[in-house]
């Protein structure tokens, strides 16, 4: 995709709102690169959606890789944040061997009623002896 240059007027909404312009016109490719943009300059909720629709956007083009990049970068920048559960269970569902459990004891130590709870549940104890 061509190169997202920045216009002195542009910010991370412009480039976030362009970015779900493009995705709805069926260019993924472009639409990431704008949507990622914005995750990294915005701020607040203009970035935290921006993430959002990346994690979405990366699942629609089958991209585990990228997504679990957006998902670490997200939740250094919003440990807390609306989608830090989502992220984080995202990346325990992508881990391997004993990092899986690790992953999902740390998502139950700091979302003990998320909506992976149960989830998270079972792979700890069925990691068990």
């Amino acid at each position: 995709p061509p190169a997202v240059e920045r216009s002195p007027k542009q910010g991370a909404k412009d480039f976030a709102d362009l970015g779900r312009r493009r995705w709805r016109e069926g260019k993924l490719a472009e639409a990431e690169k704008l949507l990622a943009r914005a995750a990294r300059e915005g701020k607040g909720r203009v970035a935290e959606l921006a993430y959002g629709d990346l994690f979405s956007l990366t699942r629609q083009r089958d991209r585990l890789a990228a997504r679990s990049r957006y998902w670490r970068e997200y939740l250094r920048r919003y440990p807390a944040g609306r989608f830090a559960g989502d992220a984080r269970a995202g990346l325990c569902r992508a881990a391997a061997g004993d990092r899986k459990v690790a992953c999902w004891e740390d998502y139950l130590a700091r979302h003990a009623d998320g909506a992976y709870a149960s989830e998270a549940r079972e792979a700890v104890e069925g990691a068990q002896p």
